[in-house]
């Protein structure tokens, strides 16, 4: 439940492939990175100062991210190290920074298109912008739920609306429509025995009498 309060995040499969990212530092520092970059235009406090954050977008330090990074012996990344990481993804073209002695903006290169950011799409629905880059993500899923129903979703509805429809109750007498079910007719008695009489009296004695 914890995981679901906090929301995800997602990355390509792809990332996995990089030379790079068999550097299990610099795997850990970049995935950190996209975890902490806010996902919408906010405002955050961090050294005493307002910071005017855009998707994508997070401040920190070189040794504030150095202490969140340990090795396997609980061994922080000393400032330099993170700055030499810092320094890669720039040049990979993964990120952008802007440094000030407060701190440092770093910016996640495209991070709006690969966490594919858009209120008008709904949750569920994949995009086809997505395309492969050195370790972004695929799409963004926000803490809060998606109000918005698929499309297959809504589809389901509507033919649910229409087997209703095709459903219509019949009135107590069994027609459809206020239409009246018309009753059955009786089948007619035949009188056989005054049929044989007319019979007889017509053939008189040229042919054999018809008996019952």
């Amino acid at each position: 439940m914890e995981n679901q309060k906090q929301g995800h995040f997602s990355l390509f499969r792809s990332l996995l492939s990089k030379e790079w990212a068999k550097d299990t530092a610099k795997l850990a520092m970049w995935i950190r990175l996209i975890g902490e970059a806010s996902y919408k235009h906010r405002t955050v406090e961090f050294s005493g100062r307002e910071w005017d954050l855009m998707p994508g977008e997070l401040v920190t330090t070189a040794a504030i991210m150095g202490r969140k990074l340990r090795d396997q012996d609980g061994h922080e990344k000393s400032p330099q190290a993170v700055t030499r990481m810092i320094n890669f993804f720039v040049k990979e073209g993964m990120i952008t920074t802007k440094g000030t002695r407060f701190g440092t903006v770093i910016s996640i290169t495209n991070y709006g298109q690969y966490q594919e950011i858009s209120p008008d799409e709904p949750c569920d629905k994949p995009s086809d912008n997505n395309k492969p880059s050195n370790g972004a993500a695929l799409k963004h899923s926000p803490d809060e739920p998606c109000d918005k129903p698929s499309d297959e979703q809504n589809k389901k509805v509507v033919n649910k609306k229409v087997v209703n429809n095709n459903k219509t109750p019949l009135p107590p007498n069994g027609g459809g429509d206020g239409q009246v079910k018309p009753e059955r007719r009786k089948a007619e008695r035949i009188d056989y025995e005054s049929f044989l009489n007319a019979y007889n009296t017509e053939v008189g004695d040229r042919l054999p009498h018809a008996v019952s």
